[in-house]
């Protein structure tokens, strides 16, 4: 395993998290990194790190003020460029998180890649792809999800997978990566 020299997050604690999500992994996660002794480094937006000519730019941490939907509204965005192309990544940012994105920078979040909101269904709203404007989409997404597929077929499930799939169409993106066919390289 790579060694971990620090880590960039803005935490949120499990008092906070407990308060709306109960969610145990916050005490394992700050145990691992108090035991490792791993520090954290807090960005705000704005921060930009350089790592072998690549930048990494923090465009959105999370924000106390938005309480629902917590854990995805937590979602650290950030693009990673060169000169030739920039990718986006947008963690599980909800619809919450989204619109404070797109207040922020409007059409400064075009980018080329851009990765799917919460796994391309029920993340951040069409005006946000819009203003990505993406070449190509990431999805880090499973088959029965990418089919909406719950158990009863093809497009049977709860999940709006579809309608952010229409929404890529409607934007005239081509290009799809998706999880669910394994590995790609992207040249």
């Amino acid at each position: 395993c790579p060694k971990v020299e620090k880590v960039y997050m803005r935490p949120v604690s499990y008092e906070k998290t407990k308060m709306y999500e109960d969610k145990g992994f916050i005490l394992r996660f700050d145990a691992a990194m108090a035991e490792k002794k791993i520090p954290v480094v807090t960005p705000v937006p704005g921060t930009r790190l350089v790592i072998d000519g690549v930048t990494i730019e923090i465009l959105r941490v999370y924000n106390p003020e938005i309480k629902v939907n917590l854990g995805n509204n937590s979602s650290t965005v950030y693009r990673i460029g060169d000169s030739s192309r920039s990718v986006i990544f947008l963690g599980d940012l909800g619809v919450e998180g989204g619109k404070e994105l797109l207040a922020m920078y409007g059409d400064k979040l075009k980018s080329d890649y851009c990765q799917m909101a919460h796994h391309g269904q029920n993340g951040v709203t069409k005006d946000v792809y819009a203003a990505i404007a993406p070449k190509v989409c990431l999805w880090p997404t499973p088959l029965w999800l990418w089919e909406n597929n719950q158990g009863g077929g093809y497009n049977t499930g709860p999940w709006s997978t579809f309608e952010t799939r229409r929404w890529m169409d409607e934007l005239g993106v081509k290009t799809h990566y998706v999880a669910k066919d394994g590995i790609s390289e992207i040249k």
